[in-house]
């Protein structure tokens, strides 16, 4: 897993962009606000980020909908 942290306007969006261009992996990727303070809510947009990345369990993606 990476996590990239910075101040705004520094370049994270472009270097994690690169950086996802360039990985044979699943990207899984996930922006947050402060409205994201919830730990459901932050479950919710990781498990969706995890199904739009291909995720393996079929179950979840049921779940979702």
């Amino acid at each position: 897993m990476v996590r990239v942290v910075a101040p705004a306007g520094c370049g994270k969006t472009t270097v994690a962009a690169e950086w996802a261009a360039h990985t044979d992996g699943p990207v899984m990727w996930v922006t947050l606000d402060h409205h994201d303070d919830d730990p459901m809510t932050l479950a919710l947009h990781i498990a969706q980020a995890a199904i739009d990345a291909g995720g393996p369990n079929p179950e979840l993606s049921e779940a979702m909908r």
